[in-house]
């Protein structure tokens, strides 16, 4: 469970509030966002696009009467010829009205949408047309016509999809097409959408951000002004320039809770940041440092890292009544999590199947995956649980892992 979720995932899971995601329940993990494993807080991390809902200025407007479009056949889905765990994406989103009253514990409508789901369905299946026919640019499509206007402004982007944070319908249209080609129609409870490949596209990075008074998400222990912010933060770039380490002053001086790991927010793509933290941090070659940019979260100053190696690994976790984010229903003890987990390892050790023992028995919502994490990279994960997966081999299994969500047995996959 990654403890920094991407914009897509917070967009995705506010579409489809009743969909469980892998992130919806604690787990094991790393280090800036909301529900995972690892480096505190519970708060998404800035600068994570928030997880607001789209808010529709206006409806989207009718495809206006046009020659007939010539179709482009290399935009139709065809199977992958890859079998990615991870993809880039972008949407359009066409909403329609209707009454939360019938799916009690649901999705609640957009503010601003009228249309109903048969003038929905005709719209978007216009704007499929569009998107599918020669010479289509779907990013300027997606500011036209999506509901969506967070992700409209970056042109529809979604940033990173992963095959086990997504779900089924989604990830069946975007896990099963290649680069540039234009999904069939996906209909979730609030709209229909459209999808379309892009190029995964990377980087690693760290950061040092100073909140102000009345800053994005900023906590009721950030008193400083906001040029009382920009000040430091000058005088923080002064010695950044001097010589002195970014790591060190990122854990001296950052608000994000990505302090903890000198700053560094892991690996993420394109669409997972808010546009002003991307622009900047995608304009920097590995090692330089930006100006000063501001986000809605406050000011920031970004160092672009080489982007490290990622591992694939699964967990076997038990919590523990009182270990992070552990729910009402988990009542042993630590030492009872202790025995039973040192009792796992031993079956492990005997031959039994990981991915079997980890969907009996793991605390982590992973255990619908046999314990899948997916890939991560260095920065993601909590310290010790991050040591002890870089230090596997491909198929071999730690001891016992202790972290503040409980106790883990790991599995490097890949």
């Amino acid at each position: 469970m990654r403890l920094f979720v991407p914009f897509a995932a917070l967009m995705l899971s506010v579409l489809l509030p009743a969909v469980a995601f892998a992130d919806d329940v604690p787990a094991p993990v790393p280090a800036p966002a909301p529900e995972g494993a690892a480096a505190p807080p519970a708060d998404p991390v800035p600068p994570v696009a928030p997880p607001a809902a789209p808010q529709p200025a206006d409806p989207a407007p009718a495809p206006a009467a046009a020659p007939a479009l010539e179709p482009d056949p290399a935009k139709l889905p065809t199977p992958p010829t890859d079998a990615p765990d991870a993809v880039a994406a972008a949407h359009i989103m066409i909403a329609f009205k209707f009454d939360p009253s019938a799916q009690p514990g649901g999705p609640e409508p957009l503010p601003g949408v009228t249309r109903t789901r048969e003038e929905a369905q005709t719209l978007a299946g216009q704007v499929l047309a569009e998107a599918r026919a020669k010479g289509a640019d779907f990013a300027a499509l997606a500011r036209k016509y999506s509901d969506d206007k967070m992700s409209a402004e970056r042109g529809g982007q979604v940033g990173k999809l992963e095959r086990n944070g997504v779900p089924p319908m989604i990830g069946r249209a975007v896990f099963g097409m290649e680069i540039g080609q234009v999904s069939d129609l996906v209909e979730t409870p609030v709209a229909f959408h459209i999808f379309t490949r892009l190029v995964l596209e990377e980087i690693s990075a760290a950061h040092i951000l100073l909140m102000y008074k009345g800053s994005m998400r900023a906590p009721e222990s950030v008193t400083r002004t906001k040029e009382e912010a920009l000040k430091l933060l000058q005088e923080i770039a002064t010695r950044l320039k001097a010589g002195e380490k970014f790591a060190d002053l990122a854990r001296q001086f950052s608000d994000c809770p990505s302090k903890e790991q000198g700053g560094n927010l892991g690996v993420f793509g394109r669409g997972s940041m808010v546009p002003e933290f991307e622009k900047a941090v995608f304009g920097l070659k590995v090692d330089d440092v930006s100006d000063i940019v501001e986000t809605p979260f406050g000011y920031h100053v970004i160092m672009r890292l080489a982007t490290p190696k990622s591992v694939y690994a699964s967990h076997i976790l038990l919590m523990y009544k009182g270990s992070m984010r552990a729910p009402e229903t988990i009542t042993r003890s630590k030492e009872d999590a202790r025995r039973q987990i040192d009792e796992l390892l031993k079956r492990l050790q005997g031959g039994e199947d990981f991915a079997k023992v980890a969907g009996e028995i793991s605390d982590c919502p992973s255990k619908a995956q046999g314990g899948d994490l997916g890939k991560f990279g260095p920065g993601q994960m909590t310290p010790e649980f991050e040591k002890a997966a870089f230090a596997l081999e491909p198929g071999q299994v730690s001891g016992v892992v202790e972290t503040p969500f409980g106790f883990h047995i790991i599995k490097r996959t890949k």
